[in-house]
């Protein structure tokens, strides 16, 4: 999963995918870097260019579930 969306670069929480394939290509265009939207930012366009879709395999995970980040600092022995 992304950490942030290339519209409005907000973290990405929740993992999607959309159906029909064809919304995705729609939607995104090459209008943002590397294709990654968040859901939020996806609907919105996707009812801009009124593209009828639905997600699927949709998964999220919150800032606690994920793996701490590793101290730099650390000393090496």
């Amino acid at each position: 999963m992304s950490a942030y969306c290339s519209k409005c670069q907000r973290r990405k929480v929740v993992d999607y995918h959309v159906e029909p394939a064809e919304a995705w290509k729609i939607v995104v265009l090459n209008r943002w870097p590397m294709g990654k939207l968040c859901a939020s930012c996806f609907d919105v366009e996707a009812e801009k260019a009124k593209v009828r879709y639905s997600f699927t395999n949709v998964t999220a995970q919150s800032w606690n579930e994920q793996p701490a980040p590793r101290n730099p600092y650390k000393r090496k022995r």
